[in-house]
């Protein structure tokens, strides 16, 4: 778990710089393109390189969240702040709030 957290600054941080270099929709289709065979690698592949799966999966869908919001903004120019929460917005109804840390029993 602490891998996949450490690893969301290095995928927006990649996703920008990509962005710079080449077309954010291009970087959108690559990016999700790789996020099928690694997250294939996370539930197939046993032992140490399992955490290179973890780790690449976690970069291939972070390189996209900077990208899709700059999208938004480009669709509403003269509205950025709406376009930001709208994209932010929606992102998290669909996918839903994060989940509470389960608890052992008997613990506080």
């Amino acid at each position: 778990m602490q891998l996949q957290v450490s690893v969301r600054a290095v995928g927006t941080a990649v996703g920008g710089a990509l962005a710079s270099r080449f077309r954010r929709i291009a970087v959108l289709r690559w990016s999700h393109a790789l996020t099928v065979p690694a997250v294939a690698g996370v539930v197939l592949v046993p032992g140490p390189l399992l955490h290179v799966c973890v780790a690449l999966t976690s970069v291939c869908l972070y390189v996209p969240f900077s990208l899709h919001i700059t999208l938004g903004q480009d669709c509403l120019p003269r509205r950025v702040g709406t376009a930001s929460g709208v994209t932010l917005g929606l992102a998290v109804s669909i996918a839903g709030p994060p989940p509470a840390t389960p608890r052992p029993y008997g613990s506080r």
